[in-house]
């Protein structure tokens, strides 16, 4: 008989710590950046986390990317096609199974960004108002 008590007091002592440990409420922290922090604009237009946990963040002078210490800003560049197509990031939809962000920029461009090459691949419409993906007046998801 003992030897049970000593069992159950042990076992509920047992949850009891546990319950502590895991039962605090998570209180989340928020921090807000600006310019002065990086971020090439303080207008966000569109937000997105990509599997690695880095934070995208669209604005009207740039894509940037934040690691949760800095900002790493990608802006065209008219010498280089390889350049995001446009400044103002319209919106980051989806991150494909090879890890590249498709992002649609305001001059309407799809851009494919390749994290592990640093580099964008355009989807540009063939006529005003249609583009390749889709025979439609848009881009759907």
């Amino acid at each position: 008989m003992g030897k049970i008590f000593n069992l159950w007091v042990g076992i509920i002592f047992f949850i009891s710590i546990c319950s502590r440990t895991t039962g605090q409420e998570f209180i989340p922290t928020f921090r807000q950046y600006s310019n002065a922090e990086g971020l090439s604009q303080s207008v966000v237009i569109s937000v997105f986390q990509d599997s690695k946990n880095f934070l995208w963040l669209g604005t009207e002078d740039g894509l940037n990317k934040f690691d949760g210490y800095n900002f790493k800003i990608y802006r065209y560049d008219p010498a280089d096609s390889s350049s995001i197509s446009d400044n103002w990031i319209e919106r980051i939809y989806i991150e494909d199974k090879d890890n590249d962000l498709w992002i649609v920029t305001g001059d309407r461009n799809i851009n494919i960004f390749s994290p592990k090459y640093e580099q964008f691949r355009h989807i540009i419409p063939e006529e005003k108002g249609k583009n390749k993906l889709s025979p439609f007046n848009g881009f759907f998801l």
